[in-house]
């Protein structure tokens, strides 16, 4: 019997492989709201994919004392194999984690930003980037298509607050802190 994770990965496989992710777009909201640039920083990606944001995230990120993690369902070289719903890390070990093109692929938002802040260390900061606009509607390869609310409402169900939500291009981006 497949786990729930392998049955559902198959269905945006192909949204993983064209790169939708917009890098400049991530790379630029990294840019501008990153909280602190001294480290050490452990930066935990879900749903990383092959990369998009690593390689945004290395291009910011130089000089910075860092340590980056990707996770994901499928197997990708460099990458943890891990389902967003049962993260195989200990409690608040992360200073940061970056969930870009990520959420909207979660059958249970709750369960994965349970995760998260479960992960995130206390003063840590949550990056959520959601699409928006034509094609990023719920499909086969989007669970959910949160609005600013519903996102607000889960967030604080899982004791993070919101510090910022802004919309640049085909993103909408929210940073949340742990208490």
């Amino acid at each position: 019997m497949k786990r729930p994770f392998e049955e559902y990965a198959a269905m945006f496989q192909h949204e993983t492989e064209a790169g939708l992710c917009n890098e400049e777009e991530v790379l630029h909201f990294l840019r501008t709201n990153w909280p602190d640039r001294d480290g050490p920083h452990h930066v935990l990606d879900i749903g990383s994919g092959k990369g998009n944001v690593l390689e945004a995230w290395v291009t910011y990120a130089e000089g910075m004392d860092s340590c980056y993690v990707g996770v994901d369902i499928h197997p990708y070289s460099g990458r943890v194999l891990a389902d967003m719903h049962d993260l195989p890390f200990g409690d608040e070990t992360m200073d940061a984690i970056l969930m870009f093109n990520s959420l909207e692929h979660s059958v249970a938002p709750f369960i994965a930003l349970h995760e998260a802040a479960r992960v995130l260390k206390r003063g840590g900061h949550l990056f959520i980037g959601l699409p928006e606009g034509e094609g990023h509607d719920l499909g086969t390869a989007h669970f959910v298509n949160l609005t600013d609310l519903q996102l607000k409402n889960l967030l604080t169900k899982v004791e993070l607050g919101i510090i910022k939500q802004e919309r640049n291009g085909s993103m909408r981006f929210t940073i949340a802190q742990r208490q």
